[in-house]
């Protein structure tokens, strides 16, 4: 019962305040995987995803980063309105910009997911340890899906750390933001 299965994601960092509204970042990370969903009594509980990934911002010279890594993820629901992720990747960085990457973005995520009843509502606190005691990134966000039958959700998101962006990884941020987002199935293993 284990699967392949490929993954996209990308974070388009949009500033629409600015004179003609620039992105000033992208970063896109393509996946390849294998996954396994476990089940207990008629009963999904958890599952398990072995991943190769490809983060980068796309862009050349000075302004390139990206960084390869292998996850491996476990996602456990406590029951079908709460779920807790542990993801722990081992890098490969071979960018000659970024060479400190990992000191930034970590070495794994530990998230906790709550969805209402009517599965409208979404909440999520991801936190990724970094290197030393204490440090760590923090995104807490709440998100409202727009229809019932689509994954298109506005929201409302506190960040606050590093490595949000790849072009500034090593640059604190601590932001408020509102926006629009496309989010996977509740069920499924982001």
């Amino acid at each position: 019962n284990t699967f392949a299965y490929l993954t996209y994601s990308q974070k388009s960092f949009w500033q629409i305040y600015e004179e003609s509204s620039p992105f000033k970042d992208n970063n896109y990370n393509p996946g390849i995987g294998l996954g396994k969903y476990t089940v207990h009594g008629n009963k999904l509980t958890g599952a398990a995803f072995l991943q190769l990934q490809h983060e980068s911002n796309g862009r050349t010279g000075d302004e390139s980063r990206s960084w390869n890594f292998l996850s491996l993820t476990g996602k456990y629901f406590l029951n079908s309105w709460i779920s807790l992720r542990a993801e722990a990747w081992i890098p490969y960085v071979d960018g000659e910009n970024n060479k400190n990457l990992i000191d930034y973005k970590g070495y794994g995520i530990f998230s906790v997911n709550v969805i209402n009843s009517s599965k409208r509502w979404w909440l999520s606190l991801d936190i990724t340890p970094r290197k030393g005691t204490g440090n760590g990134n923090l995104a807490l966000g709440i998100a409202y899906r727009i229809t019932k039958k689509s994954y298109q959700y506005t929201f409302l998101q506190f960040y606050n750390g590093y490595s949000e962006k790849l072009l500034e990884y090593d640059k604190y941020s601590n932001y408020l933001r509102i926006g629009i987002c496309l989010k996977p199935d509740f069920y499924s293993f982001y």
